[in-house]
């Protein structure tokens, strides 16, 4: 039965109940009377009849919070559990009389609905002088190199077991050994070309050597009579080939002639044909099969994410082939969304490719938007475009404005703002890590910090949930976590920026939770009902668990373990990485711009493209990092609460990582 959120404090001191041994103890309040047997069970009696709270959760119990879940149904698909959170009690007068009982119930509270916590004064916990310091919650530079570690032996254990059981397929199925093909492009090797570059941010170029040789010999062209997503191929398969041929050619990554002569680049430019079929108009249709184009009667609806965020991969095929219809596609298809939005500058999420008219008006940054935003700001960065830059910032800021709520950033109707639901969306994880390159570290932190309270509830991320109830719709999938990377990717973009090693500390927490749920003998899964405090593993391990998750979670401690910058972020060349973290160097891809390509970007005259006044774009974003977007001591609220004491802002910031474009580069 729901009680009430603040319930008064009653100690167990004046309201004790039956047995309190070391392992069982109870209180009561407001009629009910609930029991704690220490490592085993939570039970609520009401007329002395049992309801089960939960069960002890070794797994995710800490020595101050044990969890227990898996108790009875209180209906609408919520089960109940608790969470019983040891303090130190010295202090609170109402324990004055519990003084010498090693630790007593104080306080039961029920913070949403059918989960409780019960607070524990445990004066083991306590100081033994008044003097005394607590001790930092940092972790040492061992601990980090473990953690490093661990994500290094996480990868491998997924790569490995991948091309045992599963290559040349697309996919891995963790549960049954073998391999699958991933539903939105089914292409051979789509999981080895995701990750190629991924093994060069761990430094094993001989396997990258070995895999890329793997690629070519089992791929000589996409002439293949498949139906895919132009998004998810560009993203995965096309994104993957360039940043790998980019590595395969870096004399100071792979020394000396090792037989690679720009094969990857030459199926770059095959696939790169090929999806440019699905530019009948300004907006590509979301589908188009490799061999004959845009399949007949194909909808022309596409989503925002899907048909606005090409421009990067696009770009920078142009770059490295010299050919610009790529980027003028990528790039028009960008600005033809934002030429379509409201009188709010909102855009929607899905919009009919040929007439331009928005099919779903609701406006968010979380599914089938996310990644538009990310890429307008992105392809400014790489390209050095300020209409990329302009659209970016008016959108920025409409999005501030309009769809910002508390820490979240909740779907509202595009045309008049108004609030659509209260929802959470995974996805938009991404967006702290994106407000750190343009220096907007506070609300970044907030969201982030916001996110982490999630994931510790749940365990993970799920990829939607009731911000204010923290429930989930009748929809299986919201309450799964698909081994997403968003908030790991934010994670590493804070830390760099902030140098604040505190945020670490949610990076643990999130390598140890994917190790506990989401890992089988031959990889990792996906895991669904969450709900229920038992995560059940599903039978799909995705390609971008490779190429972005276990690739961030190594980058978030090894770029902590090195000062200087880590290799693809602190090269003299810096990188800037898309939605499906393939690294791309920007000073050498922005030489190769040719005026035939700056006359195809949307800012020009020609470009038959409208947008608003384009505003300069700022020499990428390093002094507003070095000056107003500084963070103040005490203003983030990183996961660990004594951050102030451990702010260094002499340190590094993400300024530093791209502060040498300005030398080389007239933007």
């Amino acid at each position: 039965m729901r009680q009430s959120v603040a319930l008064l404090l009653f100690t167990f001191c004046s309201r004790a109940l039956g047995d309190q041994s070391d392992n069982c103890k109870r209180i009561t309040q407001n009629g009910y009377t609930y029991e704690w047997c220490s490592g085993v069970s939570v039970k609520q009696y009401h007329s002395s009849v049992p309801v089960l709270i939960g069960h002890f959760d070794e797994k995710r119990s800490t020595k101050l919070v044990e969890r227990y879940n898996g108790g009875s149904s209180c209906g609408n698909n919520l089960f109940r559990s608790a969470a019983v959170i040891r303090k130190c009690c010295q202090n609170n007068t109402n324990d004055d009389q519990c003084s010498d009982s090693t630790s007593i119930m104080s306080r039961v509270t029920e913070p949403r609905t059918c989960h409780y916590e019960i607070e524990v004064c445990d004066n083991s916990l306590c100081p033994k002088k008044a003097n005394s310091k607590p001790k930092s919650t940092l972790l040492s530079h061992s601990e980090i190199l473990e953690l490093r570690e661990e994500a290094r032996e996480m990868f491998y254990h997924a790569y490995n077991n991948y091309m045992k059981y599963s290559f040349p397929s697309g996919e891995l199925r963790p549960l049954t050994c073998d391999g699958g093909e991933f539903s939105f492009s089914e292409i051979p090797c789509l999981t080895l070309i995701d990750t190629l570059d991924t093994l060069a941010v761990m430094g094993d170029f001989e396997e990258f050597k070995k895999s890329v040789i793997r690629v070519t010999e089992n791929i000589q062209s996409f002439n293949i009579d498949v139906k895919v997503s132009v998004f998810e191929t560009n993203i995965r398969v096309l994104g993957g080939l360039l940043s790998a041929h980019i590595i395969a050619e870096d004399k100071e990554m792979i020394p000396g002639d090792w037989g690679y002569h720009g094969e990857l680049l030459t199926l770059a430019k095959d696939l790169g044909d090929r999806l440019l079929m699905a530019f009948r108009d300004l907006i590509p249709i979301g589908t188009v099969n490799l061999l004959t184009g845009v399949p007949k009667g194909e909808t022309p609806v596409a989503s925002v994410a899907g048909a606005g965020s090409l421009s990067l991969e696009m770009a920078v095929l142009s770059l490295l082939t010299g050919d610009s219809r790529y980027l003028k596609a990528g790039m028009h298809s960008t600005a033809a969304i934002y030429a379509a939005r409201s009188n709010l500058n909102l855009v929607g999420k899905h919009i009919d490719t040929e007439t331009h008219e928005w099919i779903e008006t609701g406006a968010g940054i979380g599914v089938n938007a996310d990644s538009y935003y990310e890429y307008l700001l992105k392809t400014a960065i790489l390209t050095g475009d300020e209409a990329s830059w302009s659209m970016f910032a008016d959108l920025y800021e409409s999005v501030a404005s309009y769809i910002s709520s508390g820490d979240f950033y909740p779907d509202v109707a595009m045309h008049s703002g108004t609030l659509i639901s209260n929802n959470v969306e995974g996805l938009l994880a991404f967006w702290p890590g994106m407000q750190t390159l343009i220096g907007d570290l506070a609300p970044a932190s907030r969201t982030l910090n916001a996110l982490m309270s999630i994931w510790r509830q749940f365990g993970s991320l799920p990829e939607l949930v009731d911000s204010k109830e923290r429930t989930f719709g009748d929809v299986d999938v919201e309450q799964s976590y698909l081994l997403r990377p968003e908030l790991i990717e934010s994670l590493v973009y804070m830390r760099r920026a902030t140098n604040d090693n505190s945020w670490l500390l949610a990076g643990k927490q999130v390598l140890r939770d994917i190790n506990t749920y989401s890992r089988t003998p031959c990889g990792f899964a996906i895991v669904g009902e969450l709900s229920t405090g038992s995560p059940k593993q599903q039978n799909q391990m995705p390609s971008f668990f490779l190429s972005e998750t276990v690739k961030y979670l190594f980058m978030l401690f090894d770029d902590a373990l090195t000062p200087e910058g880590s290799r693809f972020f602190g090269s003299d060349d810096p990188y800037v990485f898309s939605t499906e973290a393939h690294p791309f160097p920007i000073k050498r891809l922005r030489r190769k711009l040719t005026d035939e390509m700056r006359r195809s970007m949307p800012m020009a005259s020609n470009s038959g493209v409208q947008v608003l006044q384009v505003s300069p774009l700022p020499p990428l974003w390093v002094e507003g990092y070095n000056t107003a977007s500084k963070p103040k001591p005490g203003a983030q609220q990183p996961n660990n609460p004594t951050v102030a004491q451990h702010y260094n802002l002499n340190g590094l910031s993400f300024a530093n990582i791209i502060n040498t474009l300005q030398k080389d580069i007239a933007l």
